[in-house]
């Protein structure tokens, strides 16, 4: 019975030194932005990211809208992921200040084009100006 106990409490260490069975922990910023610099250059990925201007246009509202509850504009980064249908399922935000926390928020509802692969990860820097980085 002991000896049991041991190789099944063995095994169990050497599968959680392996990772097995550990959940995945979430990624950070930058092996988010890597992402998007990959995804853009993938097949169609380019040309996605230009049809992304849909978003930085429409983003002046959203940054009024952020601009009305915290009132310091700060310039960040921010990386989206998208899903196949468009929708953006998750935005990370660096520096995480309420008014970045705010944009990335807001552009977590947005439905955007289809993206030619998912998840997509698009990076972006906003600042004095927005701008779409292609990788």
């Amino acid at each position: 019975m002991f000896h049991r106990r041991w190789v099944v409490g063995l095994m169990a260490g050497v599968l959680l030194a392996l990772g097995c069975g550990v959940p995945d922990r979430e990624p950070t910023f930058e092996e988010l932005k890597r992402r998007a610099s990959i995804d853009a250059t993938q097949p169609g990925g380019a040309e996605y990211i230009q049809s992304l201007q849909t978003l930085v246009n429409d983003l002046g509202r959203t940054v009024e809208r952020c601009l009305e509850v915290h009132s310091q504009f700060v310039g960040f980064e921010l990386v989206l992921g998208i899903d196949q249908a468009g929708m953006v399922g998750a935005a990370m935000v660096l520096p995480g200040t309420d008014f970045s926390t705010c944009i990335g928020e807001e552009l977590q509802a947005t439905l955007l084009p289809a993206p030619p692969f998912a998840p997509f990860h698009a990076y972006l820097a906003i600042g004095a100006q927005v701008r779409v980085d292609e990788g």
